[in-house]
């Protein structure tokens, strides 16, 4: 089962992800901050490996 973090709480955007085989799940501010700060070493490891230059 697919699941997807939504920033907000629309009960249309909730619908559509389920129609999409995924389970919704509403965060907080702080929650989703800490999904970023865990989930930036991953992306700075690709763009670094892919030999994309900072602007």
């Amino acid at each position: 089962m697919k699941r997807a973090t939504l920033f907000g709480r629309d009960a249309a955007v909730t619908k559509r992800f389920t129609e999409m085989g995924t389970t919704a799940k509403t965060t907080t501010p702080a929650e989703t901050a800490a999904v970023i700060q865990r989930e930036l070493p991953m992306y700075e490891t690709a763009i670094n490996a892919s030999g994309l230059q900072k602007q």
